[in-house]
């Protein structure tokens, strides 16, 4: 009989072998033991996945929902707030209308000629060939930017259509007169120094607004006129005057936005303003 020790190796090479081949299989994935515990290992793992794709699916969703709210808000915060500027540019607009409109109320009230230019604008209403029934009529752009307009006088010495009252001749005349003294005071002034640069400087362009009108130059400027504005920077626009004031003319550009010209940039001579007359802006087009 074999002897106890060899009994024990025999039985330790048996083991040796068996674990081998376990090894074996384990390593090539067919082992059962190994594929009875895989089984709730995969079944985890599909259960997993489940969830991940229940839950990818549930945020593609919800991100959806978000950027179509976020959207819907984006568009009512946008035209909310171009309504607001829209609104805003209105309400300045119209609060600079209705203060050019009361400065100019006040100062044809003011003054000992109340009657006087009250009779003025009664004739003037009478020579005026378009309507001044309608408030602001010079904003109205749609017919009354090309149409054309009778041809009216351009220089103070054009003969009127209509004879003037004693008290506006006698106006003119002393406003005349007052424009010859002081120029001729400076003209002496200039003489007497020698330096007719500085006499230049002393002589602003005349300028000044009568009775609602600007005479400007050899030009009588009023409301609804069609000028040529050209600034020192070589910059020159079309518009139309939509007000005049004793310090700025208010007008409206060709692209619809609103200026101001100041009239002390006009005796300056850092803006030149020059009428248009629509036949001839008719051709140029």
């Amino acid at each position: 009989m074999p002897s106890p020790v060899a009994l024990k190796r025999q039985r330790l090479v048996a083991e040796k072998a068996m674990l081998e081949a376990s090894l074996k299989l384990i390593n090539d994935g067919e082992h059962v033991d190994l594929l009875a515990r895989l089984v709730p290992l995969q079944q985890d793992k599909k259960r997993i996945e489940e969830v991940a794709a229940t839950r990818e699916h549930h945020l593609k969703a919800s991100a959806k929902v978000i950027f179509a709210y976020e959207s819907e808000q984006a568009e009512k915060e946008y035209v909310a707030a171009c309504a607001k500027l829209k609104h805003d540019m209105l309400e300045e607009i119209r609060s600079e209308m209705n203060r050019a409109v009361a400065q100019r109320a006040q100062g044809s009230a003011s003054g000992p000629h109340n009657k006087t230019m009250h009779g003025y604008n009664n004739q003037t209403s009478r020579r005026h060939t378009r309507s001044r029934k309608k408030p602001h009529a010079a904003f109205a752009l749609g017919d009354d930017w090309n149409s054309a307009r009778t041809k009216r006088p351009s220089t103070v010495f054009t003969p009127l259509a209509m004879t003037l009252s004693a008290n506006d001749v006698d106006s003119d005349l002393r406003l005349l007169e007052e424009s010859a003294e002081v120029f001729a005071q400076d003209t002496i002034q200039a003489e007497r120094t020698g330096n007719e640069d500085e006499s230049s400087e002393h002589n602003p362009i005349f300028a000044r607004l009568e009775k609602g009108k600007l005479l400007y130059k050899d030009w009588i400027l009023q409301e609804g006129d069609e000028i040529a504005i050209t600034k020192s920077s070589n910059v020159s626009y079309v518009a139309i005057i939509c007000d005049l004031t004793s310090a700025e003319i208010f007008v409206l550009k060709e692209n619809g936005k609103y200026s101001r010209v100041l009239v002390q940039d006009l005796r300056a001579g850092a803006v030149n303003v020059s009428p248009i007359d629509p036949e001839e802006v008719g051709e140029d087009e």
